[in-house]
């Protein structure tokens, strides 16, 4: 479905990389702090940002110089991106002509995807009279009106209350069974993640230092960051929670603009040696499946 061959992005003077492949019907999550590249990945995929090398590939075919608009790929971001003096149809309509021109068919596509949704009553209304959920029913019914196989999320639920993130969660997972979509989401709730990710990709600093399974990276972490990053998931048992200890990590993020020569995390990992500033670890499949990029892996996992 999506595949990136070792595409890159240059960030003043950081070279951001990234080796990726999503198979249709997947669902996976890219976590990491800020600055780690979260939001390049998802403009390189989207076709905001050109990669400076590599090969993007979607359903096979390159992707590296096509417009935004004209990517099978659709978006949905946090904050909805809605035009508060347009109607809700209108505002749907803008995923298929930027210019509100619709064929017929094309209109009754719009009035069908709000059926869908939900929100087929809420079409002549303005975004300013929705709650938060609704306007974000209305943010993916107009990620769906290109019937997109594949949709870039960047932080979906993060600005709604608990009770609507479930709910928001649990039409990502109806959507998919009905459509059968591939999503990339771009993340920080960590308890959300594991709920609406089939894998997990971690960031540092520009570089993917981790890919496996959702219940792998949560059981079973292998990169330091990895770990301190895991060490911080509230735990439901306060037996367990008690036992669990917080892996705090020392200093702070470095800019990208003075990354540390060799492993982005050697400057805060207590478990750093000189071959770690010598040289970036290469990203290696250490189990089936799943991915690191940490030069002393086999010792500490």
């Amino acid at each position: 479905m999506l595949k990136l061959n070792d595409v890159t992005w240059l960030y003043q003077h950081l070279p951001m990389r990234f080796t990726l492949d999503v198979a249709r019907g997947e669902r996976i999550a890219v976590l990491g702090p800020s600055g780690a590249g979260k939001s390049t990945l998802l403009n390189l995929i989207a076709g905001f940002l050109p990669p400076a090398s590599g090969s993007l590939l979607i359903n096979g075919e390159a992707h590296n110089a096509t417009p935004p608009a004209q990517r099978p790929v659709s978006m949905l971001f946090q904050e909805n991106n809605l035009f508060n003096h347009l109607t809700i149809r209108q505002n749907i309509s803008l995923g298929i002509h930027p210019g509100l021109k619709l064929s017929r068919e094309q209109q009754a596509q719009v009035t069908a995807i709000a059926g869908q949704m939900g929100i087929d009553v809420l079409l002549e209304r303005l975004p300013g009279e929705l709650s938060g959920g609704q306007r974000q029913r209305i943010g993916i019914a107009r990620a769906l009106a290109v019937n997109p196989e594949f949709i870039v999320c960047d932080e979906p639920v993060s600005a709604l209350d608990v009770s609507i993130q479930a709910q928001v969660i649990n039409m990502f997972d109806d959507l998919q069974d009905r459509l059968g979509l591939t999503y990339l989401f771009i993340a920080h709730d960590l308890l959300v993640v594991r709920h609406i990710s089939d894998r997990i990709a971690v960031m540092y600093l520009g570089k993917m230092v981790e890919l496996a399974s959702a219940e792998e990276i949560y059981n079973h972490p292998l990169h330091p960051y990895s770990k301190s990053l895991l060490s911080a998931v509230p735990l439901p048992d306060p037996k367990a929670a008690r036992a669990n200890k917080r892996i705090v990590l020392s200093g702070d993020i470095p800019s990208p603009l003075n990354a540390p020569s060799g492993c982005p995390l050697r400057t805060r990992c207590p478990h750093a040696t000189e071959a770690c500033a010598q040289s970036m670890p290469p990203f290696n499949e250490v189990e089936k499946g799943h991915f690191v990029a940490c030069h002393r892996v086999k010792e500490l996992g």
